[in-house]
């Protein structure tokens, strides 16, 4: 596996962002473990709750019924845990037909029913991007397998459901557990890792899960590994050293000094991330 492959497992859509990859230490870092020197903590592991730096996590520890599909895509929009969706002539009914066979990490079973408590319980907590489904009067269960969203008025619901905030699915075994139970390092997802364990301000580590729906194919990474550093300084280390794989969000002069060494290589695309002056 090349190292400068790693920005594969970033989920990220929006702005530019800069990332710094390590080239020429490979070799003293294990093949399977990608290391990650970031520079802010999570605020909250709640699925219902995070709209912060956690944003950059939840998406490979959860999922959602459909995806934002990649630039350059034909269509806006790919299936995820839902294989289909339709939406009526005037755009205020919205169904989704769900994949069959599709496994928690902690053993619970994706159904329609898991479908309406996550997003009810998002709803009622009116925390983090809640707002985003404050167009929806109703959720049914029409079968195990089939949800319908009801609208109040007419609304890009494609677009709210695949939101990286605020629209993960629950495993139906955690979703009325509350704030505290999430925020003690628990987490309910489908998505290829499970959060392994998790020091406050210091680290976190997730880990590959081998009963992921969509399977292994190809070169992974059995483990995620972020240091948290609260100097940019010290990642710019950390990264030259070749103690860490990759960094973002550093000052634009360390980017560029990096990237002239034969160490590193800059990369530069999308992000979630959105910064105010």
């Amino acid at each position: 596996m090349k190292r400068k492959s790693i920005i594969s497992v970033l989920v990220i859509a929006g702005i530019i962002f800069t990332l710094l990859s390590v080239q020429g230490h490979a070799a003293k870092l294990p093949k399977d473990i990608l290391v990650f020197a970031s520079t802010d903590s999570i605020t909250t592991w709640d699925p219902s709750a995070a709209y912060s730096t956690e944003s950059s996590y939840m998406p490979n520890i959860y999922e959602t019924l459909i995806w934002v599909s990649p630039p350059g895509s034909k269509k806006p929009f790919q299936p995820g845990l839902a294989k289909k969706w339709k939406v009526d002539k005037k755009g205020l009914e919205w169904t989704f037909y769900l994949r069959k066979g599709v496994m928690f990490h902690d053993g619970g079973k994706l159904t329609a029913q898991a479908v309406k408590d996550s997003i009810e319980r998002t709803m009622k907590m009116k925390k983090g991007a809640a707002f985003i489904f404050s167009p929806v009067k109703e959720i049914k269960v029409i079968d195990d397998y089939t949800v319908k969203f009801v609208l109040k008025n007419a609304a890009p619901f494609d677009r709210i459901i695949a939101s990286a905030n605020a629209a993960w699915i629950i495993s139906p075994n955690a979703v009325h557990k509350d704030r505290k139970w999430f925020d003690a390092g628990h987490e309910a997802g489908s998505g290829p890792y499970v959060l392994e364990s998790w020091k406050p301000d210091e680290e976190i580590i997730f880990k590959k899960f081998d009963g992921y729906w969509k399977g292994w194919k190809g070169p992974h990474f059995n483990r995620i590994v972020v240091k948290i550093v609260k100097e940019a300084t010290v990642a710019d280390q950390m990264l030259e050293s070749g103690v860490a794989d990759l960094v973002t969000r550093i000052p634009i002069e360390s980017s560029k000094l990096l990237n002239s060494k034969k160490c590193c290589e800059r990369l530069v695309g999308p992000s979630f991330m959105n910064y105010a002056l």
